[in-house]
């Protein structure tokens, strides 16, 4: 599987107040998909046909793109972010 950081998604994971936990949500993402098991505790949600949605915190999302051999990471950010994105990307 291949794993791409957008530089929207480095930009975006610049400004997140816990970096680190993004990343390590991120990391278990990874693995379960990896492993092809659903990932607990991390709110997983299909937003569109290929972009899905994990729950960080309360506040912060990540989405990306999961295509089969590919996870392409778009955007870290609240909800608002995550809508002016789905807005602009439709």
């Amino acid at each position: 599987m291949t794993v791409t950081f957008t530089k929207s998604f480095e930009r975006s994971l610049k400004t997140s107040d816990q970096p680190e936990l993004v990343r390590a949500s991120v990391k278990r993402l990874l693995l379960a998909l990896e492993e092809q098991v659903k990932p607990e505790g991390l709110g997983l949600k299909k937003l569109r046909a290929d972009l899905w949605e994990i729950r960080v915190t309360r506040a912060w999302r990540v989405i990306f793109l999961m295509r089969p051999g590919e996870v392409r990471l778009v955007l870290v950010g609240d909800h608002d972010a995550i809508q002016r994105y789905l807005k602009h990307n439709a």
